[in-house]
């Protein structure tokens, strides 16, 4: 089974747009494709592989494997409503697969992989509540060479931003 996430680009003519319609275009295309460069070329047990990308004049077509246990978060919800268990060994499996993704992005990547939108929507759960990391758009690559890193612009939802990158719109990559 597969899932599509089906990007819509607005059918306007060029000329009709206004600045600010433009750089929000522009920055939804920037962030296709940096889901694209990322989840396209890396593999990892707890990543979500983008199978296939499909572009059509109006819009972009993501190809993932389906996740049939959905999101942390719907887990979590479905925990809090009684409507399901999780116990503690199945809470530190997903816990160590989120590490390892993370390890293999941050540490075996060249160039370094920042995800920047990790929350529990963006945690997906396999058939075997295998942990995959998804979500790509505002992931940004930092040179292996690099340390510290200043951003334009912080991306991310508030309340899982770290606090110093939300204040001083930089972050720092340790060195293993």
């Amino acid at each position: 089974m597969i899932a599509i996430k089906k990007i819509v680009q607005p059918a306007v003519d060029a000329a009709d747009l206004t600045d600010e319609d433009s750089r929000l275009m522009s920055r939804r295309m920037r962030q296709i494709k940096s889901e694209i460069q990322t989840v396209g070329h890396i593999r990892h047990r707890n990543l979500l592989p983008l199978l296939a990308h499909l572009t059509r004049p109006d819009c972009h077509f993501l190809v993932y494997e389906y996740m049939k246990n959905g999101s942390l978060q719907d887990v979590l919800k479905q925990v809090s409503d009684g409507k399901r268990e999780l116990d503690w060994i199945m809470r530190y499996n997903i816990a160590l697969g989120l590490a390892e993704g993370l390890e293999y992005l941050h540490f075996n990547q060249n160039p370094k992989i920042i995800h920047r939108d990790l929350k529990p929507g963006n945690i997906l759960l396999d058939d075997d509540m295998v942990t995959r990391i998804a979500d790509f758009e505002l992931a940004k690559a930092v040179p292996v060479a690099n340390t510290h890193v200043t951003t334009s612009n912080v991306a991310g939802t508030v309340g899982y931003i770290a606090s110093e990158y939300h204040q001083k719109s930089s972050f720092s990559i340790q060195k293993r």
